[in-house]
């Protein structure tokens, strides 16, 4: 049995895992499998194939409790509902602009959950600001039977609405300062390509750099989703590939030989996606892009499948809820596949 098989069937185990306690109580599966495992082990301890299967059963069973674990850091945290809070936040990601109000995404200090915030349109908020909040908190409501929208929310660790409350910023510059200096970067750019191209041409310029919707106007919006055109805005394999050649040449330009050059290409992918803000689509783009470029640095062939389900389990190692409420991350593996 080759190391790529062995590598398929444990990733496969822990897939299996992850998908298994998404959609199913498995309360006391995970002690269970584990006791099989040891037995099965010693029992068969010199075959290769057992070996394998105790292993894939482990990384089936470590699925189950990393997933258990973020449903259970979830159900912690649920008796803020109605409640009202008073105290200090910070902005955590990139205020969202809409079109009656503007949406910040704030940690309150001392809590460990996150909190989405409706805030007067046409202030300056940005990542890293420290604010004032005074507010009911709400549980999300699900709009429809079809979407779990408190679910979405939650995979990111949002368990609450405060729509109608004081807000007022106290301070700046509390987020990292790594990233704080990406986002003005990229705000940088998006500032000079808006001034070279016209709108709504430079919404849709932004989309294609820098991913996301939000640019876009609601009736281009509309257009999109009806001529099945939605995914040019979605950053994809096809971005990190442009940005990673680009790089590639620009450090062999620098005089960096070119292993030195492969590190300077996935240190601008891992700054790229984090300047966009950590999107499914661009994370899975950027791990497999990483892949790709260290097959080529080694003179080996890329295995896109082992490629593909590689970046699946680096991402649900870190968020398994991802798999089953982040409707984009399904089909930005289920494109990568097809």
């Amino acid at each position: 049995m080759t190391k790529s098989k062995i590598f398929l069937i444990l990733s496969l185990g822990f897939l299996g895992g992850v998908f298994f306690a998404s959609f199913f109580d498995v309360e006391f599966l995970n002690y269970f499998l584990a006791l099989v495992s040891v037995m099965v082990f010693v029992l068969g301890y010199r075959n290769k194939i057992i070996i394998v299967s105790v292993f894939a059963i482990l990384f089936f069973s470590f699925g189950i409790w990393r997933t258990q674990s973020a449903l259970e850091n979830i159900s912690q945290n649920i008796d803020w509902d109605g409640r009202d809070f008073s105290g200090k936040a910070v902005v955590v990601k990139e205020p969202a602009e809409k079109e009656h109000y503007d949406q910040l995404i704030v940690r309150p200090d001392n809590l460990h959950f996150k909190v989405l915030v409706q805030v007067q349109k046409y202030k300056d908020w940005k990542y890293g600001d420290e604010i004032e909040m005074r507010c009911a908190l709400e549980k999300p409501e699900n709009f429809s039977e079809d979407f779990d929208y408190r679910m979405y929310l939650a995979k990111d660790n949002i368990l609450y609405l405060c729509k109608k409350g004081e807000v007022s910023k106290t301070e700046e510059d509390r987020g990292n300062k790594i990233y704080n200096f990406l986002l003005k970067v990229k705000n940088k750019m998006e500032d000079n390509v808006n001034r070279a191209v016209p709108f709504p041409e430079a919404a849709l310029a932004d989309g294609l750099l820098f991913g996301g919707d939000d640019r876009l106007s609601d009736q281009m919006k509309e257009n999109f989703s009806k001529t099945g055109m939605t995914h040019i805005v979605a950053v994809s394999g096809y971005n990190v590939t442009i940005i990673a050649e680009y790089l590639i040449l620009a450090g062999i330009f620098l005089g960096f030989w070119r292993p030195r050059a492969f590190w300077f290409a996935v240190a601008g992918i891992i700054l790229f996606v984090a300047m966009i803000g950590f999107p499914s689509s661009a994370m899975r783009a950027g791990v497999m892009g990483t892949l790709v470029l260290w097959a080529a640095k080694n003179g080996r062939l890329a295995n896109a499948f082992n490629a593909i389900i590689f970046a699946g389990v680096t991402m649900l190692t870190f968020n398994p809820l991802l798999l089953r409420w982040d409707v984009g991350f399904q089909l930005s593996f289920l494109i990568g596949f097809a």
